[in-house]
């Protein structure tokens, strides 16, 4: 087959070669053929087929028809079949090549019909040169569809490859998106957490700094240790991004550290009631950050629209392989004049980040004027 590709790489020289073969062949004959009907019979029924096999790749129904056409006449005149007849086999190869089976298969019948005949006129033809002639067109057209298949089958793995190739970079487009969507939930979570805090111990702060300077004091430092906290998340964050590896950054938070955010909380003035699940449970990490980020936000938004009056209770448990996580508060001390705010994607993130592990978040306002926050998120 390494024939066929070089042919179909260099078409001009295969047609050269096939054209400079056939004409070698036919002129062979040409001389005895002149003694029998004329030179100028003669000339036409051994020049015009090598001439039309050099145009063959692009009109091979009109070639396959002109030679089969002269394989007529040639017997019609009762002349012996020659080396012009290796055009009809080069012709029917062409064909049976570059045409659908069902037409090359009615040029290769039309010259077998021919070849079963040609012993009523030609002189010289017994059974044992009408087989072999058979057998010649057979073979040819078998190598052309044999050349063909191949030819299809090759270009449809290569349409296989671009097509995964594309799919690949469409693949990769997505993973690229889907990560910066983690990290844009990621960079919300600590922003928003850590800003909320400074912001209500900075209102401490300046409410105190007259009348108690060492509470005043003590909410400066929370605010410089929650920016401390927060650098070092974000660089946790943002050095993923450097390299698209995480083997250099620390471990990422799960349930053993709500009690720490928790406590954070706490020093912010809400009161916070916790009920949170062993650490040594055999979860994925992954699920514990999404844990951990649901309540952290749970929390910042409490902080944020109810204030550090309110009073918080936050379960995480596990139950038959869903980790449960509710977040409730009671909506601080305005809680029934409090008007609700629309500001914020906090909600939206929790019910994103719930989604990407088939779980569900509900959420929605209490009677009495708080707020319920309900999450599940499958274990596995």
């Amino acid at each position: 087959m390494a024939s066929a590709t070089w042919t179909r790489d260099h078409p001009w020289a295969a047609d050269v070669a096939f054209t400079v073969t056939a004409a070698l062949f036919s002129l062979a004959s040409v001389f005895y053929v002149a003694t029998l009907v004329g030179w100028a019979a003669a000339l036409v029924l051994h020049v015009v087929p090598p001439v039309a096999i050099s145009v063959r790749r692009g009109f091979p129904c009109a070639v396959t028809t002109t030679v089969l056409l002269l394989d007529i006449v040639t017997w019609g005149l009762s002349l012996p079949y020659s080396g012009a007849q290796l055009a009809t086999l080069i012709a029917i190869y062409t064909v049976a090549r570059e045409r659908r089976a069902t037409v090359s298969v009615a040029f290769v019948g039309a010259a077998m019909v021919l070849i079963v005949v040609a012993p009523l006129r030609q002189p010289f033809t017994d059974a044992a040169s009408v087989i072999a002639a058979l057998a010649a067109v057979v073979l040819v057209y078998l190598l052309g569809r044999t050349v063909e298949l191949r030819t299809q089958y090759l270009l449809g793995l290569e349409e296989h490859s671009r097509r995964l190739e594309r799919e690949r970079d469409a693949d990769l487009v997505a993973a690229a998106e889907h990560e910066r969507l983690r990290i844009a939930r990621e960079m919300h979570d600590v922003v928003a957490h850590h800003v909320s805090v400074m912001v209500v111990q900075a209102e401490g702060a300046a409410w105190a700094i007259d009348d108690d300077p060492e509470s005043a004091r003590t909410a400066v430092s929370t605010i410089a240790d929650t920016g401390r906290s927060a650098l070092t998340e974000l660089r946790l964050v943002l050095g993923v991004l450097r390299d698209g590896t995480e083997h250099d950054a620390a471990p990422q938070p799960g349930l053993a550290d709500l009690e720490d955010l928790i406590d954070r909380f706490r020093g912010s003035g809400i009161t916070v009631r916790s009920d949170v699940a062993p650490s040594g449970l055999a979860l994925p990490a992954s699920v514990e950050v999404a844990a951990f980020r649901v309540v952290q936000e749970a929390l910042t938004n409490v902080l944020k629209h109810a204030g550090p009056t309110a009073v918080v209770d936050v379960a995480v448990t596990v139950d038959e392989s869903v980790l449960l996580v509710t977040v409730t508060d009671d909506g601080g001390e305005d809680a029934h004049t409090r008007v609700p705010s629309a500001a914020g994607h906090g909600l939206t993130g929790i019910a994103e980040r719930t989604a990407m592990f088939g779980g569900t978040a509900r959420s929605g306002r209490r009677p009495d004027g708080g707020f319920d926050l309900s999450v599940s998120i499958p274990c596995r």
